[in-house]
């Protein structure tokens, strides 16, 4: 058999054994059946969708585009490369990707800053929660470990004054626990029979001399008592065992050693039989009312660590009981094999169930005062500004957070003639043209809207437009305070009286939240009131504004994070409303913007033409 035979009906196998060829086989009809379904159906909601697109009511209003068409189309970009820009749609010269087109932003505002302005729905869609800054009180929490240990200022070691020799043992154990006063041992010691006879010798001298009536031998010999009686004392006697020997006149070559102070025996180094010297130790007592809970603070937590801050803390052995107690000691020094600092804390432990020894897990509650620093302990408490640990988007070396913008608030750039807004402002302190006719029919459109504006403008203000010269309109110094004034004005409740707006031709909006009366509206609805009524005043002055949900981005300095919150240093103030759930989103669609965003502070836009072999910026 040729080969040409086998090409027909299939090959060989390593071995010869002929092997058939696969052939390709025809789609079977379930599988057009599926394709045809999966088209129609994806006709039908095509169909759908355009079908709700037009039939859905237009909600802008007089002068507002309703659809993206209407909107001019700043450049095209690329939503994987957004530095690309283009003048014409197209594709993408790095990824070849189609552009889509970034639109210019509603009001007139900055396109370039990082802002977003959404739809309600689009809100909705995205799940966007905001929370208000605020002055919280805030309080960190510094989780430790450590140990409990003796209280050092109430450890006695009981020591042998004088040489001798142990015959008594009345605490043979460690762990018993002794009262002040208690008897620990009996101890011979022959330096001391020569002691307690040299002090019977010397108060027989002062009691003879007292007899005698002679001063200067009463005087030596008192001073001889003394001095025995002090030799005596330094030796370990109490006073009550020397004031004994001195009534009974009686030497003896033993003596007991007393307990000095209460606790337990921690120690032992005596032995019945054994000779001691002056100054051996015999004994430790320790008071355990009182115990230290030594904890490890990493270096880290060094900063939020006062003296006399309260520590509570739970042991393995007492479980779900907590304990507290007080920092009374910082360590100055750090263990460099551990990278820690010791921290004593003392408890009171009155039924002296804390044994010494056992560990602990314990948490420093560290108060925050102005800025994020720690408030020292005792001082009164202070509120600190602060925002959600959800607001913030850490990027390592910045904190970007998202503001909701009220888009109903005045800008700059919603202001395109600021000589001609300047200019109509001035009118509202100048005086009626003539006293003898109504105001309404000699003066200017927009003037009783002045007047009102004028009489609520500060002293200052009013001062430096009645003496600005008209070639100064414009001056940017003064577009700040202007702005700042009306936004404070806009906020406020006494704007719209209905007589300053007769003839004035409101939008529909407008006059819905008039009919609604004024008590019964939103602080928000009250801004968006004012600012309709001022675009219906100055319609040449002021650009049209839109009631769409903004954000725009801020980076702002953050203090620690304090459990829920984290404290602003800088970059925020109280009332403002920050993004607290959805922040990514809008840093998403910031980025296909090509605007400066969390991860792209700055952007590096490129034209796109007619390029050879890559693409040049």
């Amino acid at each position: 058999m040729n080969d040409s035979a086998h090409g027909q009906d299939g090959g060989r196998g390593p071995e010869g054994v002929p092997v058939p060829r696969m052939s390709r086989a025809a789609p079977s009809r379930a599988t057009w059946l599926v394709a045809c379904a999966v088209l129609a159906l994806a006709g039908l909601l095509a169909g759908y969708f355009l079908a709700i697109g037009r039939a859905r009511p237009s909600t802008a209003g007089p002068g507002r585009p309703e659809t993206d068409q209407a909107r001019h189309v700043r450049y095209w970009t690329c939503s994987m490369h957004p530095w690309v820009h283009a003048a014409e749609k197209g594709k993408c010269p790095i990824c070849f990707m189609d552009l889509v087109p970034v639109y210019e932003t509603p009001g007139g505002g900055q396109t370039d800053a990082p802002r977003l302005v959404l739809s309600k729905e689009a809100r909705d869609l995205a799940e966007i929660q905001t929370s208000p800054v605020a002055y919280r009180p805030l309080s960190l929490i510094v989780r430790v470990v450590g140990k409990i240990d003796y209280d050092e200022t109430r450890l006695s070691h009981v020591s042998a004054w004088v040489g001798g020799r142990i015959d008594k043992l009345y605490v043979d154990y460690t762990g018993f626990r002794v009262a002040p006063g208690d008897r620990l041992t009996y101890l011979y010691s022959p330096d001391l029979r020569i002691a307690q006879q040299e002090h019977l010798f010397a108060l027989r001298r002062w009691q003879k001399a007292s007899q005698q009536a002679d001063a200067e031998e009463t005087a030596s010999a008192q001073a001889i008592l003394d001095a025995s009686r002090k030799k005596l004392e330094l030796w370990g006697l109490l006073p009550q065992q020397i004031d004994k020997l001195a009534q009974e006149g009686r030497v003896d070559d033993h003596t007991t050693i007393l307990a000095p102070t209460g606790g337990t025996v921690i120690a032992r180094e005596a032995f019945e039989g054994k000779y001691v010297q002056a100054g051996e130790r015999l004994f430790t007592i320790a008071d355990l009312t009182t115990v230290w809970a030594v904890l490890d603070a990493y270096e880290m937590d060094q900063p939020w660590l006062r003296m006399g801050q309260t520590v509570m803390f739970q042991t393995d052995a007492w479980p779900g009981e907590t304990f507290k107690g007080q920092v009374v000691f910082i360590q100055p020094t750090l263990e460099e094999s551990t990278r820690t600092v010791k921290v004593r804390v003392a408890v009171p432990n009155a039924e002296q169930r804390l044994k010494p020894g056992m560990y602990v897990h314990a948490q420093v509650e560290a108060a925050l005062g102005q800025a994020g620093a720690v408030r020292e302990p005792g001082s009164p408490p202070q509120p600190v500004l602060s925002i959600p640990a959800t607001a913030p988007l850490l990027t390592g070396t910045r904190a970007v957070v998202y503001v909701e913008v009220n888009p109903s608030l005045l800008e700059a750039e919603a202001v395109p003639d600021w000589p001609a807004l300047i200019a109509s402002l001035r009118l509202g302190g100048q005086p009626p043209a003539t006293a003898t006719q109504p105001a309404a029919a000699v003066e200017p459109a927009g003037l009783p809207v002045s007047r009102l504006l004028w009489g609520l403008f500060s002293e200052d203000l009013r001062s430096r437009l009645a003496a600005l010269q008209p070639p100064k309109f414009g001056d940017e110094a003064l577009r700040g305070d202007v702005l700042k004034e009306l936004n404070a004005i806009l906020a406020r409740r006494d704007l719209y009286h209905w007589a300053a707006w007769k003839g004035t031709n409101l939008a529909e909006e407008a006059q819905k939240l008039l009919a609604a009366g004024v008590e019964n509206l939103t602080d928000r609805q009250v801004i968006r009131l004012n600012r309709l009524l001022l675009e219906a005043a100055y319609p040449d002055y002021l650009a049209v504004s839109i009631d769409r949900p903004t954000y725009q981005g801020r980076q702002v300095e953050l203090g620690p994070r304090a459990g829920d919150y984290y404290a602003v240093r800088s970059g925020l103030e109280a009332g403002e409303q920050v993004v607290t759930r959805g922040g990514f989103k809008i840093d998403a669609a910031l980025q296909i913007q090509a605007k400066p965003s969390m991860m792209k502070p700055d952007t590096r836009p490129a034209s796109v033409g007619h390029q050879h072999g890559g693409l040049h910026e």
